[in-house]
Parts: structure tokens; C-alpha cells; sequence
């Protein structure tokens, strides 16, 4: 779903069956269906701020897995956080091979697994413009993020905020940082 200087939120999902009928009624389109894992890194010998980097491995079956970095910054806009991207490709594609290769390659640089999130079920759905992921997360439940070009954070703002009102959500349960820290924070790992 990368689009220019990505901005994104997530949100959590208690009903799907529900929030799948509100999509629809607002004539919402399901595009299609994917399922992977990513296999999260970090450095072994210093810090690393999870709220701004990610080094993950993407492994979707069937697909040449890719060591993926981003960073991000938080934005706000009406008292709206949300994060995007500091590269203007999103998440930039670093390698592309076999799952144990990737793997190595990050041994081999000295970097450590940290956590994997296996996004069991995932449905790309368009509202106009907007795209819509709705996720199952293993350990998570279900979420679904929505991403905006973010060239301009204001405009990407003013996208944000009328995405929430139109969908009806509480703006104060939306969630600006990266899904790592989101999964790693309701599992315990930090």
C-alpha cells in the first residue's frame, strides 16, 4: 500500500463482521485478500528507538521475502497523531531473496531477531481513495490501518481526521506508532 511519504494509524477492531458492514454500507470495495510475516531486527550491540526505526523481514509465501527499513516521525494535526514516513518511498527495500538468506544477511550485520507479527488474515478494501487494511494480528486480534500520501502533513492530516469522522471512530483510541511497538507493548516485551 506505500504511497509518497506514507502516513498511517491503526485502530483497533472488537467486531469485524460489523466493521466490515459499515465499509459496505459506505460502499466500500474488498480488493483482496494476503497473509505474511514479519520477522522484526534489531541492532545486538546498542539501543535502537522502536518508535522510529523498523528492520523487519516481509515472508509472504508464494513471494521473494525483502529486508524492509523505515523510519517515521510522529505528525499532528487537530490533536490527531499519526506517523509517517521520513523517506519519501516508505519503507525502503534493502534486500530480496530466500527467507534464510535475508535472515543471514542480518546475523551477519550484527543485528538481532526481536519479535515476528504474523498477520494471519489481511483484507485490502478502497473507499474512494482511501485504502483500508484490515488485519488479524496472532497475539493482536484485529485491526485495520489506514494509509494517506503524506507530502503535505497537514493535507495528510485533514485526510486523517475526515477518514475518522466518516467512519465514526473515537479519534483518542487511534494509534500513531509503528504495529512493532503496538504489538510489543500488548505482549509485554516492552
Amino acid at each position: 500500500m506505500a504511497k509518497a511519504f506514507e502516513c498511517e494509524i491503526r485502530y483497533s477492531v472488537d467486531d469485524i463482521a460489523e466493521f466490515k458492514k459499515k465499509l459496505e454500507k459506505l460502499n466500500a470495495k474488498h480488493v483482496f485478500d494476503y497473509k505474511f510475516q514479519d520477522f522484526y531486527f534489531r541492532p545486538e550491540s546498542k539501543e535502537w528507538d522502536y518508535f522510529k526505526k523498523n528492520l523487519r523481514i516481509r515472508h509472504k509465501e508464494g513471494h521473494s521475502t525483502r529486508i524492509l527499513f523505515d523510519k517515521i516521525e510522529t505528525k499532528s494535526f487537530n490533536g490527531l497523531e499519526f506517523k509517517r514516513s521520513v523517506f519519501p518511498e516508505g519503507k525502503l527495500l534493502i534486500y530480496s531473496g530466500e527467507l534464510d538468506s535475508c535472515r543471514n544477511l542480518l546475523l551477519d550485520l550484527g543485528f538481532k531477531e526481536w519479535l515476528v507479527i504474523n498477520k494471519e488474515q489481511g483484507e485490502l478494501w478502497e473507499l474512494g481513495d482511501l485504502k483500508i487494511a484490515l488485519e488479524k494480528i496472532e497475539g493482536l486480534g484485529w485491526t485495520f490501518e489506514m494509509e494517506f500520501k503524506g507530502e503535505d502533513p497537514e493535507k495528510a492530516g485533514k485526510e486523517i481526521e475526515k477518514a475518522v469522522e466518516k467512519l465514526g471512530l473515537d479519534k483518542n483510541c487511534l494509534w500513531s506508532d509503528p504495529i512493532s511497538v503496538i504489538y510489543a507493548k500488548a505482549n509485554n516485551l516492552i
